[in-house]
């Protein structure tokens, strides 16, 4: 079965760093997200984005952003490296139920495991859900192969960082 359109997005003015981390932390509060959450004009997208040093989130995605949206570090990738789809739902498969974040060389999108609920968070393209990793990923590698703003020209993903709660938020 494929993956399940939540709901599409073509957003590309609110900073995609900013729209992962904000949909990672409603996961893990347990909100259900919606696409006018992530609009350029919802509040708590521009709040966070005119709070915090945008800049420093795009440019240090694992600390800088992690630190603007109050989230812990489980697990991250070093450096620069070449991460298939199939690789980033492994990583999150043994780690749940923490979500996380996933970039390539321009964008950061968002990824969540559950048993039968894998979730895949872009602000360009919407949000995804489906009961088998194989049907996630399979919509990831379309995202990801396709061209033009539908996708971003087989560029392949550079790194993740699977979060959690800080503890007193718990």
């Amino acid at each position: 079965m494929a993956a399940t359109e939540v709901f599409a997005m073509k957003n590309k003015n609110a900073t995609c760093t900013v729209a992962a981390m904000i949909w990672s932390r409603m996961v893990l509060l347990g909100h259900t997200p919606r696409a006018d959450q992530f609009q350029e004009d919802d509040t708590a997208l521009n709040s966070l984005m005119h709070t915090v040093d945008v800049a420093s989130m795009d440019s240090d995605i694992v600390q800088g952003a992690c630190r603007g949206a109050m989230l812990e570090v489980v697990e991250s990738s070093k450096g620069s490296n070449h991460i298939s789809s199939l690789e980033i739902a492994a990583k999150f498969s043994r780690v749940a139920p923490h979500v996380g974040i996933f970039w390539n060389s321009f964008h950061t999108m968002g990824y969540s495991y559950g048993h039968l609920d894998k979730q895949y968070f872009d602000n360009n393209v919407g949000l995804f859900k489906a009961k088998k990793t194989a049907s996630i990923v399979a919509k990831m590698e379309e995202v990801r192969k396709a061209a033009g703003p539908a996708g971003y020209n087989g560029v392949s993903w550079e790194g993740y960082a699977i979060l959690k709660l800080p503890r007193k938020l718990m």
